[in-house]
């Protein structure tokens, strides 16, 4: 499914993402650990939904500034009146774990999740920690990871 509304309803601060592609002028970022609140996935204000499996897509992007390791990437740098978003999370693309954050302004933003997303209001772990015990199959996972489940509208945005 596609969620168009309540974008700034989705937090990525516990969030996990790799294998980021910007094509097209357009932003595909695989996440795990997803939350949402007074989201129509979750409608409540009270607590939030963890998705495991989803897709945070942005397209058009005009302007994208990446804050990671200490240091600003700007990717795009025309500032076009457009919406900004804030995104990030725990980016496994670097051996050593790293958080960033990323601004982005862009002329349309969703969420889409997979025929096989679920919700949890614990966080899905793909590895035992002494608070949660894994909730993922590693293979699984990778395969996310490797795009192996990318829907075919995301697809075409990028080529």
């Amino acid at each position: 499914m596609i969620f168009e509304k309540s974008i700034n309803e989705i937090h990525s601060f516990d969030a996990r993402y790799k294998s980021v592609l910007f094509r097209n002028n357009n932003l595909v970022i695989p996440y795990l650990n997803l939350g949402v609140s007074n989201h129509p996935l979750h409608e409540s204000e009270i607590g939030m939904s963890f998705i495991d499996y989803s897709y945070m897509v942005f397209e058009e992007v005009s302007y994208l500034k990446v804050f990671l390791n200490s240091k600003d990437y700007i990717v795009i740098d025309e500032h076009i009146k457009s919406e900004v978003f804030y995104f990030g999370g725990d980016y496994w693309d670097i051996e050593k774990k790293v958080f960033n954050d990323m601004e982005i302004c862009c002329a349309k933003a969703y969420l889409q999740t997979l025929d096989f997303t679920k919700l949890s209001s614990d966080m899905w772990m793909p590895f035992s920690t002494e608070l949660y015990a894994k909730s993922l199959n590693t293979a699984f996972l990778e395969s996310f990871f490797r795009n192996e489940f990318m829907p075919k509208n995301i697809r075409l945005l990028l080529i």
